[in-house]
């Protein structure tokens, strides 16, 4: 006999990782005013200064998880604080820095984080796995969610956290598409959107726009790339306005200056190669995200690189 949608539905909520669908709610209780009016029923009874267990009760109050044990949330908080993302520098977009950290609590981070990232990308060597975990978390661009204590039937795994830039918000990683633009940003030369990991030889191309980004720009740049196997990343400095593009085959390069050379004309779009390495490529934001809303990205049909927008509110006052 044939499950119904609602018992499919159940087991699909139960099998779902509940830690995961913890910290999904807590972010949505940050930004959401409706929901945030809920947090001083689910705090009558803990001291004001405590906001990150405000937030934590009324999440798995939310989830409807039964009662939640105070001396059990303290303590996952309290493991929250080892793994380096305390509950509210996560809201806020931050992150203890990895160099405050204690020993301990980096390797014990390091070993998890190094688990996560072969489950999530089977094909990658625990060598490769290790290195590109240890990097990421030392910029503060990854972070360890401890597992919430055991549910009876629920899976409570630990989680990934990733973010290409310390300004963007935190992506709760499920599956590898997740971590792609955080990766690709800082690792391009492994093939992470193929899942095979393989390394590849890329080249670095710099362009230094001198053309407001207004729609024309994105049009040009659409026909620019056309056609091209590509990672590209963006970023305003100033009055300066960059691309860095890592290329995968040789022959490339002279397309993507013919394009440039054929397409700006056209459209008077004024530009200027300059030299770009890995390093400046690792300044950017995925893709086209550093010049343009994901909105305008995906009409134009330019990568957006999931930035996340838009910011989330500051609500320290509430």
């Amino acid at each position: 006999m044939p499950m119904s949608e609602g018992t499919a539905a159940r087991q699909k909520s139960q099998s779902a990782n509940l830690t995961r669908e913890l910290w999904l709610q807590l972010r949505e209780i940050h930004t959401n005013p409706r929901l945030r009016r809920g947090l001083p029923k689910a705090t009558a009874e803990v001291p004001k200064r405590e906001r990150e267990l405000a937030y934590l009760l009324c999440a798995l109050e939310a989830l409807e998880l039964g009662r939640p044990n105070l001396s059990s949330c303290r303590r996952y908080l309290t493991a929250c604080d080892h793994f380096g993302i305390p509950l509210w520098d996560f809201l806020r977009n931050g992150a203890a820095l990895w160099s405050v950290l204690r020993e301990g609590h980096r390797e014990h981070s390091r070993l998890i984080a190094s688990s996560l990232m072969t489950a999530l990308y089977p094909k990658l060597p625990a060598e490769t796995a290790a290195q590109t975990a240890l990097e990421m978390l030392s910029l503060d661009l990854a972070r360890v969610a401890p597992a919430l204590p055991g549910i009876p039937g629920r899976d409570t795994q630990p989680l990934l956290l990733l973010r290409a830039q310390p300004s963007l918000r935190w992506t709760v990683a499920q599956v590898a598409e997740d971590c792609g633009p955080s990766l690709e940003t800082h690792f391009p030369e492994i093939e992470w959107a193929a899942g095979s990991c393989s390394t590849r030889r890329i080249s670095f191309v710099g362009i230094r726009l001198m053309s407001a980004l207004i729609q024309r720009t994105g049009r040009t740049l659409t026909e620019v790339f056309a056609g091209l196997r590509y990672l590209a990343t963006t970023r305003v400095a100033g009055h300066m306005k960059l691309i860095c593009v890592a290329l995968f085959r040789q022959s490339d390069r002279a397309v993507l200056e013919f394009n440039l050379r054929h397409f700006s004309k056209r459209a008077g779009l004024f530009y200027e190669v300059v030299p770009a390495d890995r390093q400046a490529y690792r300044l950017g934001y995925p893709g086209f995200s550093g010049f343009f809303e994901d909105e305008e990205l995906l009409r134009l049909g330019l990568p957006t690189g999931s930035r996340e927008r838009p910011d989330l509110p500051d609500v320290s006052a509430s």
